[in-house]
Order: C-alpha cells, then structure tokens, then sequence
C-alpha cells in the first residue's frame, strides 16, 4: 500500500485547468449580469464562486508547472506550429 497520495495525471490537469477555466468564465458573466440586473446578492454568490473557480484554475496550473506539463505544452507547440 502506498503511504501517499499519487498526483495528479497530466492529463487529469490539463482537464482540471479547462474545468475550472471554464467554470470561471461563466460565473463572472453571471457576476456581471446580476449587477446589471441589480441583484446585488446574485452578484456576490456569483463573485465568491468565480474566486473560488480561479484560485482552482491557478492551483491547477502550479501543479502542471511543478510537473513538467507545461513545458511538455509549450514544446508541443512550438514543435507543431513553430517557434
């Protein structure tokens, strides 16, 4: 038995970061549609959840940064379209 706790996969971080990149996106629109509505408290559950969303998102790609993901992206980039 393994006395710790395995990591993520790369490819389990690469959908982590579009999960929470996603989730993101759409609760600050929701944020800004609620204040143009003027239902401030809509507004601020819908702010707390896109925080919550990003610090996810960066918490995510700390990991894929520790990892070598990104560098692994980067090259393929590079590598695909030129650098």
């Amino acid at each position: 038995m393994k006395d710790h706790i395995e990591p993520l996969s790369k490819c389990q971080l690469f959908e982590a970061i579009r999960h929470h990149a996603k989730i993101y996106r759409e609760q600050d629109r929701l944020h800004g549609d609620a204040v143009i509505a003027g239902n401030l408290d809509l507004a601020d559950s819908h702010l707390e959840a896109s925080s919550d969303a990003f610090a996810e998102c960066v918490f995510a790609m700390a990991m894929a940064e520790e990892c070598g993901l990104m560098d692994e992206l980067a090259g393929f980039l590079t590598a695909s379209y030129g650098g």
